[in-house]
């Protein structure tokens, strides 16, 4: 069940507090978490998929033979690309403008 607005708030809120009370090595994590969170919040991404976000589409190829085809989740200008295994089609979600620029941080 997704969360209601007053849940995201304080999600979000815990993870601007976190970033600010983070100031030692490995504080980017910090800042990663609040990426990761819109990121599914607003994409749908399975947490396996969001984790392997990228902004590179080179595909890679599995199997014995190198036959099966496997695109990571990747930008595409203002959207996300993403392949699904499930349903066999290609999906393009579009972002809202601050999850990039939570992601650039």
């Amino acid at each position: 069940m997704p969360f209601n607005k007053d849940q995201m708030v304080k999600i979000l809120n815990a993870c601007d507090e976190f970033l600010g009370s983070n100031k030692k090595p490995g504080g980017q994590n910090a800042t990663r978490l609040k990426a990761l969170v819109l990121l599914m919040r607003y994409s749908g991404l399975r947490i396996g998929d969001a984790l392997r976000l990228t902004d590179d589409p080179t595909p890679i190829y599995v199997g014995r033979k190198k036959s099966k085809t496997i695109v990571s989740p990747h930008i595409v200008d203002d959207r996300i690309f993403l392949y699904t295994q499930k349903t066999v089609t290609n999906v393009y979600v579009p972002m809202p403008p601050f999850f990039f620029e939570a992601l650039r941080q």
